[in-house]
C-alpha cells in the first residue's frame, strides 16, 4: 500500500512542478514569483516519494482505508480550490479533517479552522499581497 499511496503523492508533485513553472510565474523581476514555492515544494514530494517508493521492502499489499484519507482529502481540496477559492477550500477541509478524522468536535474544530485560515489570509493576501487563486465564488 505504500508503494501505492508513493505513486499518487509523485502524480500530485508533478502537478505542483506543472502548476510552478507554466501556470504561475517562477522567476520575475530578479526575485522568485509565485510559481517558486510551488515548483521547490513539488520537487522536494517527488524526491521524496521516489525514495520510498524504492526503499519499500515490498510487503505484501494490504489494503487499508485509513491510509487514503490524506490523498482523497488533498484531492478533493486541489479541486475544490478551482471552485470555491482557496482561502474558502482550506477553512473548510482543516474543518472537515479535525471533525471527520480527527473527531473534534464542530466547535473546536471551526475555531482551529478559521484562525488558520484568518491566518494565512492575513499573511499572503494582505501582507505579501499575493494573488491566491479563486474560484466561481470569488473567494
Amino acid at each position: 500500500m505504500t508503494r501505492v499511496i508513493s505513486i499518487l503523492l509523485f502524480i500530485v508533485a508533478l502537478f505542483f512542478i506543472h502548476q510552478g513553472w507554466f501556470n504561475y510565474t517562477f522567476w520575475e523581476n530578479n526575485a522568485p514569483g509565485s510559481g517558486f514555492i510551488p515548483l521547490i515544494a513539488g520537487l522536494v514530494l517527488a524526491v521524496f516519494t521516489l525514495n520510498i517508493f524504492i526503499k519499500n521492502d515490498k510487503k505484501p499489499f494490504g489494503f487499508v482505508k485509513k491510509q487514503l484519507y490524506p490523498f482523497i482529502g488533498s484531492l478533493i481540496m486541489i479541486i475544490s480550490i478551482y471552485v470555491l477559492g482557496m482561502i474558502l477550500s482550506i477553512a473548510i477541509f482543516i474543518i472537515a479533517w479535525l471533525i471527520i478524522i480527527e473527531k473534534y468536535s464542530t466547535l473546536r474544530a471551526s475555531i482551529y479552522g478559521i484562525t488558520t485560515t484568518s491566518v494565512i489570509y492575513i499573511i499572503f493576501k494582505i501582507s505579501l499581497k499575493v494573488p491566491l487563486p479563486e474560484g466561481f465564488v470569488g473567494f
